[in-house]
């Protein structure tokens, strides 16, 4: 098991899919270390490029090698150097998940992967069919050999509901 508030970095294995408990105002990506950000997916659920390619910047990474794929009721407005797909709403787990597909396939080698807080789908959908998604998408992770990252306000979760999304990991990175 991973657990990055003991270690100075967070360091997977390729395809290693982890849990990654955050606390509700932390931004996961501001605690990656730079190396994550040379070929990274992301999944934002907060809805700003702008905060994805400021911590990629703040990283001393280069942000022409992230992809986003923005979540957000709301139009998303970006005009920079990431990559940003199409917005989705996070309703629509089915359009995320062919986003995602999309996007891991644009890579020629194993990429990173954070979906920077899974809690949102459980505000629009039951807990079997956000299962059902996350195991998606870790299973396409896995395939691409792919590092994932999803993160989750753990405080926000019961404990049941937290260690049945932690069966779908292969280990917990902590973040907190």
């Amino acid at each position: 098991m991973t657990d990055a508030a003991d270690e100075d970095t967070v360091s997977l294995r390729e395809g290693e899919q982890s849990v990654c408990p955050i606390d509700a105002m932390d931004d996961p990506l501001r605690q990656l270390p730079p190396e994550t950000f040379e070929r990274m997916l992301v999944v934002s659920t907060r809805g700003d490029p702008e905060r994805v390619e400021r911590a990629v910047r703040d990283a001393g990474a280069d942000p022409t090698n992230v992809v986003v794929v923005p979540v957000s009721g709301s139009a998303i407005r970006y005009d920079g150097p990431l990559t940003v797909g199409k917005r989705v709403a996070p309703s629509d787990m089915t359009g995320v998940g062919v986003r995602f597909t999309e996007a891991l396939r644009g890579f020629d080698e194993p990429a990173w992967v954070v979906v920077d807080n899974f809690n949102v789908f459980l505000m629009y959908t039951d807990q079997k069919r956000v299962y059902r998604f996350m195991d998606s998408l870790t299973g396409k992770a896995r395939e691409s050999g792919a590092r994932g990252l999803y993160c989750t306000v753990r405080d926000a979760l019961t404990d049941t509901t937290y260690q049945t999304f932690r069966n779908l990991f292969d280990s917990e990175t902590d973040l907190r």
